[in-house]
């Protein structure tokens, strides 16, 4: 609180999940909070909403037409390379898998772009974890794993993620949850830039699992 006192802003945009402080920053200068996981409005919903909330709506058409400009561009390098594949991502966290909810930042994108997601992740509402005995549901023909921070070997080591054939087929990746996990058009940029290089690009990096 000392430090954003010592900012002296005139605004203070809050994500949901900062509700509790709320009264505390809102003495400082008016707060306004934006909705990421109450009511899960979409990325460009709620971008919307903080330029029309700053008085930059016409800015913010415009970064939004830049967004579908390299979405487009994307749709169009990628082709019908992955025709009848499917794409799905893990969390993990802690030694679990976490499942991500259908809302997931990345699944809006992928949703623009007309990515095959795996099925049994368009039904899930809500974030949960797995044992790593049920990781065979999520199968696909192209996995993602995100993770922050977390020491991975020992999990990726395990004979049930080793045989999955996105493994086999060296089309799982390790990702950065930093970089997944997004909520802004400068998010979002810093995520298509990651996710070409698994899509877009031959990539064959220490990212991918390795059998043995």
């Amino acid at each position: 609180m000392e430090r954003i006192l010592k900012l002296k802003p005139d605004l203070i945009l809050m994500a949901d999940q900062f509700e509790p402080a709320y009264e505390q920053l809102s003495k400082i200068a008016p707060a306004v909070l934006i909705d990421i996981w109450k009511d899960r409005i979409p990325i460009k919903a709620n971008f919307r909403y903080i330029a029309e909330i700053v008085g930059k709506e016409k800015e913010g058409e415009e970064v939004l037409a830049r967004y579908q400009e390299r979405i487009s561009k994307f749709k169009n390098q990628l082709g019908d390379r992955l025709l009848n594949s499917e794409i799905s991502v893990l969390g993990y966290y802690q030694n679990q898998l976490f499942p991500p909810a259908n809302w997931a930042s990345y699944f809006q994108v992928f949703q623009d772009i007309g990515l095959p997601i795996k099925p049994i992740l368009l039904r899930k509402e809500e974030y949960s974890n797995i044992s790593i005995e049920a990781v065979g549901d999520f199968e696909a023909d192209i996995m993602f794993f995100t993770e922050l921070n977390n020491p991975s070997k020992p999990l990726y080591q395990n004979p049930l993620i080793q045989f999955l054939k996105a493994v086999k087929n060296n089309r799982a990746y390790i990702v950065d949850g930093s970089i997944w996990e997004f909520y802004s058009p400068i998010g979002i940029n810093l995520f298509l830039d990651d996710l070409s290089k698994y899509l877009l690009e031959i990539r064959y990096s220490n990212h991918n699992f390795r059998l043995g």
